[in-house]
């Protein structure tokens, strides 16, 4: 027997799916209860309308893609083993919802919520991981004291997203181990040329 919990959850991932695949109209609460197993009342006691279930359904997602960043992040040893992590964790996400998160882009318009809010938070989420990497690496002496943290996190997260984003624009749902280490070097090293005295 599955508890409420449980059935709330795949209900939500039902949606996830019917989302993907046909969008925010074409869906149909029918289609989200058919996918789940359940009966469209059921689907009812969980979640009053469509709306609601689209926004459940995007904050789902965004959890359990955080849970699983978080995960990656704690599992590295070392600054790059974390960022690669985050890269396979976000390459996982897009294979798995590629599809609802151009949804999402699409049709924000048609579901009340304040989406700028939504994506920027988001941003600050992602920042902060990156902020602790950094923040690990100015303490463990990988990085240096002076450093501004949360500017270094936006720049690395900001390099990263455009080195990433060539492949994934190209159709190559995976990223590029080389052009992050490539990515990671370069920042590391700065773009001068060093001078010896």
């Amino acid at each position: 027997m599955v508890n409420s919990n449980g059935k709330s959850e795949m209900i939500l991932k039902a949606a996830l799916n019917a989302f993907s695949k046909k969008g925010y109209h074409a869906t149909r609460m029918e289609n989200i209860a058919k996918i789940a197993g359940v009966g469209k009342g059921t689907l009812y006691e969980y979640f009053s309308n469509k709306e609601e279930l689209f926004r459940e359904a995007l904050e789902y997602a965004t959890r359990i893609y955080f849970e699983d960043i978080s995960k990656a992040v704690e599992e590295g040893a070392s600054v790059e083993e974390k960022i690669l992590g985050i890269l396979k964790v976000e390459c996982n996400t897009k294979k798995k919802y590629d599809n609802f998160a151009f949804t999402f882009l699409r049709e924000s318009a048609n579901v009340e919520m304040d989406f700028k809010k939504f994506i920027y938070r988001i941003r600050e989420i992602k920042i902060d991981l990156y902020s602790r990497i950094i923040k690990n690496a100015v303490v463990e002496g990988v990085y240096c004291e002076d450093l501004d943290v949360d500017l270094a996190a936006t720049i690395l997260m900001g390099a990263l997203n455009q080195v990433q984003f060539k492949n994934f624009y190209h159709g190559l749902n995976d990223f590029s181990i080389d052009d992050t280490r490539n990515t990671l070097k370069i920042l590391d090293h700065g773009f001068k040329k060093k001078q010896f005295s």
